[in-house]
């Protein structure tokens, strides 16, 4: 990773050792303390801070105290977990001096703990009286309002670090707290909810199997803290990374800010980032065991597994069930290159009555960057289903999904972006359709038609064919690796190299000059589609490598 982000945890006993595997799984590096008299030392030492109050004492408060205000000075995005703040008067004292004199950048909490915050917090804002859990709740006559929100049920206060009420419950407080404080304001549960007043964002998905283990939630909090300590540093990354996605205006956060040095649409698409990767660790980890303890082993093996990816691009914010978006905006040519290493494309017809979507999957956690899907003989809606269902795989991971020809299919579907062939609709008009940030290949035959592509509004191009190859037989002659590095030295955009890409031919073809290899029967037809995904990326970072020297 470009940067490995050292996190300070301010945590309780139970969650310092999952707390600190995830972190190093992620990609992040993690430092456990909350001796009060080195908090000023290790916070400058750090790029983020946790703040999780779930064992409380006199020590850890203090402890927090010194470093909240230390990060604030120094612009250090902090995360706040308020465990079971509506449980006593000491931890709402705690908790009421932390947010209002040290503005956590981040608040992520459960549902009964964002409605107990909110009621402590933001009650002269509007009627807010019951969710703290305390007397008042009973006289309440049930419900509370958070900041003229809607009501939030009285129960909500949870039973100690338990939560009582689901998070979609918990959203109106979610919000006030942070349009109040100018936070990122996280509430886990069903359905995650991200929010910075204005903007909500959701993470689907997980496993049950989550609520079984201790310190998840603690877990969630430090990977929140390392993805955050990583926004709006270029080319970072924490695990599955700050990204390089548009976000939509809807998502770009409209938060008062608090002196943490990122614009809130960062923090909120960082949030976004670590709760995906939870979320797609939990599924991965729950194929894997139906039993809570092999499952935080399995959990943490699938938070390593997944990390190498990068998250990052445009979340999926609270909108209709027909609107879709893209996982990633357009990348520059840089990352461009990323993206094209390992390039599955999909053949029904090679999968041997194998479900392809399980193939996707498969090849994804192997290694894959980027997928093409590709449907000759099926219908528009199965072609847009499909695809839909291929975006669910592949989007929390952060790979880009691109559709084969169909330029209406990809926009029905959500899709990144589309390839395109000689005798498909012109470039031109596919940028008209998709949009200035939608991912357009375009195959090339020949080199007049490597230097007419560098006129278009394209993304990469695909080298067509570089060797013979049974799974495309209406191709023009072989360019071969003496016309690869032609094409690639005259290109304009990132090449990725189509036709015989194998375990036997990509070391070549990279160091020819290729930016990645298309592949089709070497991970399709293969009995175990993860291990011949990471075969071949091992063979292409080698190949780059050598090229290199």
């Amino acid at each position: 990773m470009k940067k490995r982000p050292l996190v300070l945890n301010i945590t309780n006993y139970v969650a310092m050792n999952i707390s600190a595997n995830i972190l190093l799984a992620a990609g992040a590096s993690p430092l456990m303390s909350f001796y009060p008299a080195e908090m000023e030392d290790l916070v400058a030492l750090s790029d983020g801070l946790v703040v999780n109050i779930g064992c409380l004492d006199d020590q850890l408060a203090e402890g927090a105290r010194r470093a909240a205000a230390a990060a604030l000075r120094r612009g250090i995005p902090w995360v706040l977990d308020p465990v079971g703040v509506g449980a006593s008067a000491a931890r709402k004292a705690l908790c009421r001096e932390l947010v209002e004199q040290f503005r956590p950048a981040i608040i992520r909490c459960n549902p009964s703990e964002a409605a107990a915050l909110a009621a402590l917090l933001c009650g002269a804002a509007g009627k807010v009286s019951g969710a703290d859990g305390g007397v008042e709740e009973a006289a309440a006559g049930g419900k509370v309002e958070v900041g003229g929100a809607a009501a939030v049920p009285a129960s909500a206060a949870g039973r100690g670090a338990d939560s009582t009420i689901d998070s979609v419950e918990a959203l109106d407080a979610a919000k006030a707290l942070a349009a109040r404080y100018g936070a990122v304001v996280c509430i886990s549960g069903s359905t995650d909810y991200i929010t910075d007043g204005t903007a909500v964002l959701t993470v689907e998905g997980g496993s049950p199997l989550m609520t079984r283990v201790t310190a998840m939630g603690c877990s969630a909090s430090a990977l929140v803290a390392a993805f955050a300590a990583c926004a709006g540093t270029p080319g970072a990354t924490a695990g599955s990374g700050s990204g390089s996605g548009n976000g939509s205006a809807r998502d770009s956060g409209s938060g008062s800010g608090n002196g943490n040095g990122n614009g809130n649409g960062e923090l909120l698409r960082a949030t976004w980032q670590a709760m995906s990767l939870m979320s797609a660790a939990g599924e991965e980890a729950a194929r894997r065991t139906s039993l809570p303890g092999s499952f935080e082993t399995a959990f943490i093996d699938a938070v390593s597994l997944l990390s190498h990816r990068d998250c990052g691009g445009q979340p999926a914010s609270q909108q209709s069930d027909d609107e879709q978006p893209a996982c990633h905006g357009r990348p520059d040519g840089g990352r461009m290159r990323d993206l094209l290493k390992l390039y599955l494309v999909t053949d029904r017809g090679l999968a041997g009555g194998r479900n392809i979507a399980e193939i996707v999957r498969e090849a994804a956690l192997g290694g894959v960057t980027m997928v093409q899907l590709r449907e000759k003989d099926i219908s528009t809606r199965e072609f847009i289903a499909l695809a839909k269902e291929i975006l669910a795989i592949l989007r929390p991971l952060g790979i880009p999904l691109i559709i084969n020809d169909r330029v209406d299919v990809a926009v029905c579907s959500g899709a990144d972006g589309v390839h395109l062939g000689q005798s498909d609709m012109p470039c031109a008009e596919a940028r008209r359709l998709l949009g200035p940030g939608k991912i357009i290949g375009l195959s090339v035959e020949n080199m007049d038609q490597v230097l007419e592509a560098g006129r278009e509004d394209v993304d990469y191009i695909g080298v067509s064919p570089v060797f013979a190859t049974p799974t495309k037989t209406d191709t023009a002659a072989p360019f071969g690796l003496s016309g690869l590095r032609e094409a690639a030295g005259i290109s304009r955009h990132p090449a990725v190299a189509i036709g015989g890409m194998n375990a036997s031919t990509a070391e070549a073809v990279m160091q020819a000059g290729a930016d990645g290899i298309a592949v089709v029967s070497a991970i399709v037809c293969a009995p175990d589609p993860r291990a011949a995904s990471a075969q071949l990326l091992d063979i292409v970072n080698n190949g780059i490598a050598q090229r290199n020297r």
